[in-house]
């Protein structure tokens, strides 16, 4: 079974939680009010930076140039302005929703955000790729699943900007991109940090971090040799015994020196006329 699908398993209450609930099923019943939403709004835009750059580190850890693409295709659709609907999408709910830029502008992440935010960081830049790629399809994931269900039920709230929300995140968008994510995600270390409600914000107490990529590297060196004190520094091989008796070359090395300049200032006199000559 792949990861993503044991791990959906898993969690599926918290997953089922997360698709049901009540601010999902306002939208989608367009009975929301607009102060939830622009709290919202302003908190998801905040979060879009963090998500930016989790995906950016995604591109630098990419194993070829077909995943970076993937990811780079992702952002592109967020940071473009000629093609990222989601950015202008956070733009035009500004006067929609009683905001103002200046509003937008100095928005600070809650705790939850803020925690999430931490998250998101700490994986990507202690994960690789692969642990990259299993947080965006859970994140990216969420979104599609609750946004397909709401399309399934046939909801259309007359809101504009609800309805807008709810296609920005539907399969036409985001299917391919969680479809593949599936893929390098199901390779990941299930090792990543655990985070719970609780735990937002907080250094994990109960849960172990995933190994780091120094780790994972180190675990791959070769063993050392028992007479591991005269290895090269960067080779499991051990070095001739000769490497051992460096000080006593250093030693001669000295006096043979001493040697030559008490010659120069004491030469010998010749023994004869042959060696004078």
């Amino acid at each position: 079974m792949a990861l993503t699908q044991e791990l959906r398993q898993k969690h599926s209450d918290l997953w089922e939680r997360m698709a049901t609930h009540p601010f999902i099923i306002e939208l989608g019943d367009d009975t929301l009010s607009h102060e939830r939403a622009r709290r919202y709004f302003l908190q998801d835009y905040v979060f879009v930076a963090d998500l930016v750059a989790l995906a950016s580190l995604g591109v630098a850890k990419a194993p070829n140039i077909q995943a970076a693409s993937q990811i780079h295709a992702f952002l592109n659709g967020i940071l473009d302005p000629k093609v990222a609907e989601e950015n202008d999408f956070f733009l035009r709910t500004i006067d929609a929703l009683g905001a103002t830029e200046a509003d937008y502008a100095a928005a600070a992440a809650n705790p939850v955000t803020e925690g999430f935010g931490n998250f998101l960081m700490r994986v990507g830049y202690e994960g690789d790729f692969e642990d990259i790629a299993i947080l965006l399809y859970v994140t990216e994931g969420a979104y599609l699943d609750w946004a397909t269900r709401l399309i399934q039920q046939g909801k259309r709230p007359s809101n504009p900007i609800y309805a807008e929300w709810i296609r920005l995140h539907s399969p036409e968008v985001l299917g391919d991109f969680v479809a593949w994510l599936a893929a390098p995600a199901s390779s990941a270390s299930s090792a990543l940090p655990c985070v719970t409600n609780t735990s937002f914000g907080k250094p994990p107490t109960t849960a172990t971090p995933g190994p780091t990529r120094r780790n994972r590297l180190s675990e791959r060196q070769p063993p050392r040799h028992p007479d591991y004190r005269y290895q090269h520094r960067h080779c499991a091989v051990p070095q001739p015994q000769r490497q051992r008796r460096h000080h006593h070359r250093d030693k001669r090395s000295a006096r043979y020196v001493r040697r030559v300049m008490h010659a120069h200032i004491h030469p010998r006199k010749p023994v004869c006329d042959r060696h004078a000559q």
